[in-house]
């Protein structure tokens, strides 16, 4: 079985530099960084003690891994041998830039490794490599060089956005362990991990919940909070790793009864094979001329057959394969969407729409609801990244019409800049404001009125 979160496709070979750890002896381990990593410093002390190494790992710099967009959160440290066997020692915490990570394993000669990932609880390094050890001092330990192919392209299920973070800073005020719960979550929606787990899910979410009220009301270093948003990545991963398992489940069942069929299908061709000589022996005895004809019209004929059936099952295949791609992409969207608020499909495209109660009367500050709802609509955006967006403000007839020019864009100005700050690039977006001039009620009501002041984010179905 490949594990959580892995795929098929292996990368290509890496060398890395294994290393025989002493007993009783501490161990001074360089990192050498890939042109994918951070203008990060990594550096390591190992010492072996009662059959078990410890690692006391030093980081100076080390901006978090979630500067690599998509579904990248989080940085994993692994021991590999030189037979192959890898083994996750934990996440590298980079909550601060500078700091120190401690981890522990009963192996002794391995090399160390530092890779990005979708969530700390993977079974398999991901291809994208941050830090690899080098050769310590040979008089304080042995160490060689042996390849690897064990780096998971894992491309296929998860997306980066950016190749390499060589020279990214982070600015994002929104803590790193809340974004890696946020992801953690979105990501068993999309797996619809629900089916399988529910109250898994559930908790996710509800942790998730809490994780965002205390952290945006009590600030950053809120003890309960960044438990919360923990609590939240646990349980997600809890229902992502049993639906994958599900499905490696599956996977294996359908590959067995594919070997079972090819093999079925072998004793028919070989039993078709004796048929078709014995029939060739009776042409022999009658013409050499006419068993020769008669060979190669059956070979003609098999031929054009198989490759009649070929052809039929890609295009069959293909047809399949981009009518699923357009629904799940369709559903995916819709259903994503109205998670986040009234959600009304037009010919414009899917609207967005937040009623007056995202504000207070007369006010352009978000409230905190409708800072949450905008941030799970960032996290859609982060997976659409060619999708454009634009956010219009409108109001009602109400008090004058500059009064509700001014605050219709301002409003529109204030959903877009907290977009932005959740990491919407700004060239994605327009903001606009209309005052009173796309009513969708009658202004002589009050519920007409109450309609009419809402803001509206339109993602257009064409892209």
């Amino acid at each position: 079985m490949l594990g959580l979160f892995t795929a098929s496709f292996y990368a290509a070979d890496v060398q890395l530099t294994t290393t025989v750890y002493p007993e009783k002896r501490e161990v001074k381990v360089p990192f050498q960084a890939t042109d994918r990593a951070p203008v990060a410093e990594v550096k390591a002390k190992v010492k072996g003690a009662a059959g078990q190494i410890t690692v006391e790992m030093e980081y100076k710099n080390l901006v978090p891994a979630i500067l690599f967009g998509g579904d990248i959160t989080t940085y994993v440290v692994w021991a590999i041998t030189p037979a192959g066997e890898v083994e996750n020692l934990g996440q590298v915490a980079t909550s601060d830039k500078n700091g120190s990570s401690r981890f522990a394993t009963a192996k002794k000669d391995f090399a160390l490794v530092i890779t990005a990932e979708p969530l700390a609880p993977v079974s398999n390094p991901s291809d994208i490599l941050i830090f690899y050890s080098g050769a310590p001092a040979p008089k304080d330990a042995k160490s060689r060089t042996f390849a690897f192919a064990g780096l998971v392209d894992k491309s296929e299920l998860f997306t980066c956005k950016n190749k390499s973070i060589r020279g990214m800073s982070y600015s994002n005020t929104t803590p790193v362990t809340l974004l890696q719960a946020q992801k953690a979550v979105e990501l068993a929606e999309r797996f619809k991990t629900d089916l399988v787990l529910p109250e898994a899910v559930k908790s996710a979410k509800s942790a998730l919940a809490q994780a965002t009220n205390l952290l945006t009301e009590k600030g950053a270093g809120n003890k309960a909070g960044q438990d919360s948003a923990r609590r939240a990545v646990e349980f997600a991963s809890q229902a992502l790793k049993e639906h994958f398992r599900i499905v490696e489940e599956k996977a294996a069942a359908a590959l067995e009864a594919k070997r079972q069929a090819e093999k079925a299908a072998l004793t028919q061709q070989a039993t078709d094979a004796d048929t078709a000589r014995r029939k060739t022996e009776v042409s022999l005895q009658q013409s050499e001329t006419a068993r020769k004809q008669a060979e190669e019209a059956q070979r003609r004929a098999e031929a054009s057959i198989a490759e009649s059936k070929r052809e039929l099952a890609k295009l069959d295949q293909e047809r399949a394969r981009l009518k699923a791609e357009r629904d799940a992409l369709a559903n995916r969207l819709s259903g994503a969407l109205a998670m986040v608020s009234a959600t009304t499909e037009t010919a414009r495209g899917y609207v967005v729409s937040l009623s007056d109660i995202t504000f207070d009367t007369g006010k352009a500050t978000l409230k905190t609801d409708a800072k949450y709802s905008l941030a799970k609509l960032a996290g859609i955006l982060t997976l659409l990244q060619e999708m454009t967006l634009s956010v219009e403000g409108h109001t009602d007839s109400t008090g004058s019409a500059e009064t509700n020019q001014k605050l219709s864009a301002a409003r529109a100005n204030s959903v877009m800049t907290f977009l932005k700050e959740m990491g919407v690039a700004e060239t994605r977006m327009t903001a606009k404001g209309f005052g009173p001039d796309q009513p969708v009620a009658p202004n002589d009501t009050a519920e007409g009125r109450a309609r009419n002041r809402r803001v509206e984010i339109i993602l257009p179905k064409t892209q």
